[in-house]
């Protein structure tokens, strides 16, 4: 699994983080070959996310 790092502002939209998350998301299945449905930890969150899941 392919590592990216996001920083964005701790005040950021949570519409802002989803557009963010889901285009590096969709890069890194279309490039890295990341298995659909695989899941993101967003640090400072604590919990695991699949932040294109409905789409799928």
């Amino acid at each position: 699994m392919p590592l990216v790092r996001i920083d964005l502002n701790k005040d950021a939209p949570a519409e802002r983080v989803r557009i963010v998350s889901q285009a590096v998301y969709g890069a890194m299945i279309q490039i890295a070959n990341v298995p659909i449905n695989d899941k993101i930890e967003i640090e400072g969150l604590g919990t695991l996310v699949n932040p294109i899941a409905d789409e799928v």
